[in-house]
């Protein structure tokens, strides 16, 4: 049996594009801070992500049309993601916003390196403790 994500959902499905999610993510977002609706934009954003050696730069435009959610809504999300220290946003003169996600990256990174050393996570409420 193939396990590719292309058996998983089907080739047609896959070949109009994916977005790949760390599970670590998915899991720890609310630990993370994360509302949910940060979490939709955040994704939203990550689809634009298509080189790691370049920021994505979906405008509100392009991100309300793609969430359904509107552009306030958009804009405090983003706002929030950088307060909670997941996102850099960068803003450009008559351009769309660059997004910087290695602040995202390395958290997550950090935790999975607690996860498999030194903390738990309660799996009831995603809580973070010391072993």
């Amino acid at each position: 049996m193939d396990n590719s994500v292309a058996e998983r959902w089907s080739p047609e499905i896959i070949s109009k594009g994916f977005t790949p999610v760390p599970n670590l993510l998915i899991q720890y977002r609310k630990y993370m801070g994360m509302t949910v609706t940060e979490f939709y934009v955040l994704l939203a954003i990550e689809k634009w992500r298509w080189d790691n050696n370049q920021k994505p730069w979906p405008s509100i435009k392009t991100l309300t049309k793609q969430t359904g959610l509107s552009a306030s809504t958009i804009g405090r999300a983003t706002q929030g993601l950088e307060a909670i220290g997941l996102i850099e946003r960068i803003h450009r003169y008559n351009s769309s916003n660059l997004y910087d996600m290695q602040p995202l990256i390395e958290e997550l990174h950090h935790i999975a390196i607690s996860v498999d050393g030194v903390k738990t996570v309660n799996q009831a409420d995603y809580t973070y403790s010391q072993v």
